[in-house]
């Protein structure tokens, strides 16, 4: 549904369990009337108006989703920039306004104890520059699928990430990072000390991108983390999209390494007698 409405009976309708609401509709809701749905599928689109206190859009949120009292599946595509036919683009965030992730998950405490699948894509990774993360996703005890940016989850500086046990809800099973930087390959060799924490954890896969993040090769040439985590029963996938990027001919030679490379590259460019 694209309309900047969606009256309550047409969740109500016993053959829905799926519902799409594009990024100009409301999450409006009267407190008088009463409904629930059973919708457990519900995906968002979103601008990351949602992300900060500054913007009243979706000021009714939270009460809008406690009607899917059965959720659980909820994805969240959120895009930063405010489109009119014939004007320039324009920011919700930026340097003026920051946002958080937190702010966004506060609308969805009412769905907290039912919520399965949580992700988070973007239409444009900019945005980062002016969030910070969230403070913990323990709160969704039920959560077994978590997909967002490192950034919504950690700091990219190594130093500051929180360990994974006051990130993330034991009972995890898949966690997919968008965007990642090399620095969350330290807070990935946490999980050697946890693992009878996480027991259901199966799958770690990282999606590395162009345009924000490191390179693929960055993290498909570290194997020794891949694989203790996979000693002790995590999977860990380096996943990209572009076919371009999964294609380059030097990946085939079994003596590639690109790390290598970089320190050669750096001697042939220091100046003769350094």
């Amino acid at each position: 549904m694209f309309s900047n409405r969606l009256e309550c009976p047409w969740y109500r309708l016993p053959q829905v369990n799926s519902v799409l609401l594009g990024e100009h509709c409301y999450l409006e809701d009267d407190p008088s009337v009463p409904w629930t749905c059973k919708v457990d599928d519900l995906e968002l689109e979103l601008t990351t108006e949602a992300l900060s206190f500054r913007y009243p859009k979706y000021r009714d949120a939270s009460s809008y989703i406690r009607r899917f009292t059965g959720l659980k599946k909820l994805v969240v595509t959120l895009d930063n920039y405010y489109r009119v036919p014939e004007l320039q683009a324009s920011r919700y965030l930026g340097n003026v306004v920051s946002g958080s992730y937190d702010w966004f998950l506060n609308y969805l405490y009412p769905i907290h104890e039912t919520l399965e699948v949580l992700d988070i894509p973007l239409i444009d990774p900019s945005f980062l520059d002016w969030i910070t993360p969230a403070t913990t996703f323990t709160t969704f005890p039920n959560l077994k699928t978590l997909s967002l940016p490192q950034e919504a989850l950690l700091d990219n500086s190594a130093g500051d990430m929180k360990h994974p046990t006051s990130l993330l809800p034991r009972g995890l099973e898949e966690l997919s990072i968008y965007f990642p930087y090399v620095s969350i390959v330290a807070w990935l060799e946490k999980f050697l000390g946890c693992r009878e924490y996480f027991q259901d954890l199966q799958k770690i896969t990282l999606w590395p991108a162009d345009d924000r993040g490191d390179a693929f090769e960055e993290f498909v040439y570290r194997k020794s983390i891949l694989g203790r985590l996979d000693s002790v029963g995590v999977t860990i996938n380096v996943s990209i999209d572009s076919e371009e990027n999964t294609t380059k001919a030097e990946w085939k030679d079994p003596d590639y390494d690109p790390f290598v490379l970089e320190i050669v590259e750096f001697l042939q460019s220091l100046p003769d007698g350094s």
